[in-house]
């Protein structure tokens, strides 16, 4: 039986790293795919930058990704 794990990174102002935190995660995480369902759900915090629309074009494209406002 597969595990669930969910990461929960609450995001506030992000913009300028949120892309490369992202890569750095999924890359930590790749490893761990074949023993748990993975998910990444960001915790979008009154953001006033394009975090938001940074975080929904990857949850677009990685089916791993969710995002809660």
């Amino acid at each position: 039986m597969i595990e669930n794990l969910t990461i929960v990174c609450p995001v506030y102002n992000e913009e300028s790293v949120i892309s490369d935190f992202y890569k750095c995660l999924s890359a930590t995480l790749k490893p761990l795919k074949n023993k748990y369902n993975i998910s990444i759900l960001f915790v979008i915090d009154k953001s006033t930058d394009d975090t938001y629309k940074i975080v929904s074009d990857l949850a677009d494209n990685d089916c791993m990704v969710k995002v809660l406002l």
